[in-house]
């Protein structure tokens, strides 16, 4: 058994018994080195059990990790093979099966509750909150896809540089990022990379275009993932010589991320972090045009806890692994974004990888 799935055991409920059903969960629980992509299989658990269940095609597969970890196997042939299960799991009355309300879908839902409509609750999967604070092998495996992500971005921005009168558009420079992801190892990407161009950086999420790239404003977010661990590194250059209003923009988002790094030494609040950038725009009366938050928890997943959400306060504390990314977003102009990964220990530490001075990020015509 994983130190994770006993670590798990210990929170829940010694009435309930949780059916984990996201992939990345049960991938993080059985500390396997990639993530699971599809439902190919189940974990139910409970304070004094832990069951794996899977279907015949996947049984030799998951027999082997199930006998390394000294975990129980179920294989199932029907859905009611798995109906049956799991009335057996819960036939003391008292007992409840806890579904997870972020992952299971409504149909899903549905069909197990005409089953066991007694036995049925939705809740929260303890895992994300587990996922959270980060061991310290997750921790390496974050800055080593960091490091590789900054190498992919000087290696993009040496190709740009050498292929400016070459036509080069939004779809060659992400193509050169999935290219040198495979040449690093990494075979996945931990999102299309965001090449966007001129008045295309003004939408946060722009899908790459065939847009020539020439003189003006380059906004590149790019991530890969690691043994099973993700990046995310977002810069803002200016091909050419830079307008006076574009050195300004910059110098105040560069401003309100140093700002942020230093107050997240200071505050468990994630939110806290993202009103003290919305206040620094606000003294500029630019605060219209910061239309996201300022960042996410990471991990496993490109976007995991802690969140900024106001209602759902993210906490950061030891072991908390987030992205600070301020962005300004000047409608039919330009967009800047500048993003990097923070680990916070005793205090906190910024994974900086590429250098976002000014000087640095102005790439000037051959």
């Amino acid at each position: 058994m994983t130190n994770r799935i006993l670590k798990l055991q210990k929170q829940i409920d010694r009435l309930s018994y949780h059916l984990i059903t996201n992939p990345v969960n049960i991938s993080y629980l059985l500390d396997l080195k990639f993530n699971l992509k599809d439902k190919e299989c189940l974990l139910i658990l409970s304070k004094r059990q832990a069951v794996l269940i899977t279907f015949p095609m996947l049984g030799s597969f998951y027999k082997n990790i199930c006998q390394n970890l000294n975990l129980e196997l179920k294989v199932i042939k029907q859905k009611q093979e798995l109906i049956k299960f799991l009335k057996n799991q819960t036939k003391i009355k008292a007992e409840k099966l806890v579904l997870d309300s972020q992952d299971i879908k409504i149909t899903e839902y549905f069909d197990l509750k005409k089953h066991l409509s007694k036995q049925i609750t939705l809740g929260q999967d303890p895992t994300y909150k587990l996922r959270a604070l980060k061991e310290e092998p997750e921790l390496n495996k974050i800055i080593k896809a960091q490091k590789l992500t900054g190498q992919i971005l000087k290696q993009t921005i040496e190709f740009l540089k050498q292929n400016l009168n070459k036509q080069i558009t939004e779809t060659d420079l992400a193509c050169f990022i999935a290219e040198s992801a495979l040449k690093h190892k990494c075979l996945n990407l931990a999102f299309d990379p965001i090449v966007a161009f001129d008045k295309n950086s003004t939408n946060p999420h722009h899908r790459v275009s065939n847009k020539v790239i020439k003189s003006g404003v380059l906004l590149i977010d790019l991530g890969i993932v690691y043994k099973g661990y993700c990046s995310d590194l977002t810069r803002t250059f200016f091909i050419g010589y830079p307008t006076p209003e574009f050195k300004t923009i910059y110098d105040i988002v560069l401003k309100a991320l140093n700002k942020s790094f230093l107050l997240a030494n200071k505050t468990t609040g994630f939110h806290n972090l993202h009103t003290n950038a919305v206040n620094i725009f606000k003294k500029h009366s630019l605060d219209q045009y910061f239309i996201h938050s300022i960042g996410h928890g990471i991990g496993r997943e490109i976007h995991e806890e802690p969140f900024t959400n106001p209602s759902v306060e993210g906490n950061l504390v030891k072991n908390t692994v987030f992205t600070l990314e301020p962005g300004l977003y000047l409608k039919n102009r330009f967009g800047i974004r500048i993003e990097d990964i923070v680990i916070k220990k005793s205090k906190v530490n910024e994974i900086n990888v590429f250098d976002k001075t000014l000087e640095n990020i102005i790439i000037k015509p051959a």
